[in-house]
């Protein structure tokens, strides 16, 4: 039986890695800690979405249909503390993983891959091109706004 982990609110990055037998391993950085887990990044999101009472195609085509777009979208894992994560490549990829939009304090080119500043302090290099990482976290920027502004409207 796989264990599973519950997203929250101190939850930084997932980030996809390969054992030495091939086998996708999630590494996960938390506030405090940093965590291995028998499962991928986005079964972990999928997981994530489901405890919180939804699916995560249900939460990916809600922010289609909020954003305009189709692929790599962000997801609002969480409604109440608005928990947005958004995959580094498609989530079709095993490996792929999913930064937490909340916790970013800042980003900046770090040669051909992106620097995370976290708002607790913490760093980590992402191998992913500054302008691909930029692009992903605008569109949960966007989705972060859409959802602001209907709240607001009620």
């Amino acid at each position: 039986m796989k264990e599973l982990y519950s997203i929250n609110e101190d939850t930084l990055f997932l980030e996809g890695i390969t054992d030495n037998k091939g086998k996708v391993l999630t590494k996960i950085y938390e506030q405090d800690k940093i965590l291995k887990l028998d499962d991928t990044p986005t079964n972990i999101i999928k997981y994530g979405c489901e405890y919180f009472g939804s699916t995560l195609e249900g939460r990916q085509k809600g922010s289609m249909s909020l954003l305009g777009i189709k692929h790599k979208v962000p997801v609002m894992v969480e409604g109440s503390m608005e928990l947005i994560f958004f995959p580094m490549c498609s989530p079709r990829i095993r490996a792929c993983s999913w930064v937490c939009f909340n916790n970013i304090l800042t980003y900046k080119r770090s040669g051909y891959d992106t620097e995370v500043l976290f708002k607790n302090g913490q760093k980590l290099i992402i191998n992913i091109s500054y302008g691909i990482f930029e692009n992903q976290y605008m569109r949960a920027t966007k989705l972060k706004m859409v959802n602001t502004l209907r709240k607001l409207a009620k």
